[in-house]
């Protein structure tokens, strides 16, 4: 039975649905299946994602959840950037670890996503920790080119910062309530979306995407060659 797909704040949110033919098989394929929502909204848990179809062709279906939004993909200058990334090695781990308990093969595992998903996917591919947590994957209209570049993520959440009258540092951000932290991350995304203005927004104005993974230097650093100067691109303004 699928979760049912309510608005569930915070970590509560951390949650998957797995289908199986049958847990005593064992060696079963494994897919992974990450929803889009342009990284503010969808779930796993509703009906479109349902893997009963996939058991019935002996693969071991599971959809996983994460952190959206503000609480997901909130970027501060001290740290605190790609918790819904997080989220989703999380998941992935937690399959390495359990799914042979659901007949699945941990080493034939392939992730898949669509729109957001899709990006997740890609950003996933090229980050060290994905490592041996994914066989194959599978990226559906959608690729990692909506990231937030390291400042244009701080600036979003300087912009959210102020709209709660707050420091945009994780202390003072942990002192918003949950539910009010979620509905200015949605007001700020309706304003990207509704007003798309390059000069106050940059390169959002195209993607329409205030949340996404941001190169963190942390979580998700910068590959070498960017790192040298080795590799650069124009900024283009509309």
């Amino acid at each position: 039975m699928l979760l049912p797909e309510i608005d569930i704040p915070g970590e509560d949110c951390l949650n998957l649905n797995i289908w199986t033919p049958d847990p005593a098989a064992g060696g079963l394929p494994v897919l992974v299946f990450i929803h889009g929502g342009a990284f503010v909204a969808g779930s796993g848990s509703v009906h479109q994602y349902d893997g009963s179809a996939f058991a019935c062709d002996g693969v071991v279906c599971v959809t996983i959840n994460c952190r959206l939004g503000a609480e997901g993909f909130l970027h501060l200058g001290d740290g605190g950037a790609n918790a819904g990334l997080l989220d989703q090695f999380a998941a992935f781990a937690w399959v390495q670890d359990n799914i042979a308990a659901f007949g699945g093969d941990p080493d034939r595992v392939t992730v898949a996503g669509e729109s957001a998903g899709a990006m997740s996917v890609t950003t996933l591919l090229s980050m060290e920790q994905s490592r041996g947590l994914m066989a194959r994957a599978i990226a559906q209209s959608g690729g990692a080119l909506h990231t937030l570049p390291d400042e244009l993520g701080r600036t979003v959440g300087r912009r959210l910062a102020e709209r709660l009258g707050v420091e945009p540092t994780r202390a003072a951000l942990a002192l918003v309530e949950p539910a009010v932290l979620a509905r200015a991350g949605r007001e700020l995304a309706e304003d990207v979306q509704g007003t798309p203005d390059p000069i106050r927004w940059e390169s959002l104005a195209l993607t329409l995407t205030p949340f996404a993974p941001s190169i963190d230097g942390g979580c998700w650093p910068r590959i070498r060659s960017t790192r040298s100067g080795r590799v650069r691109a124009p900024r283009f303004r509309c």
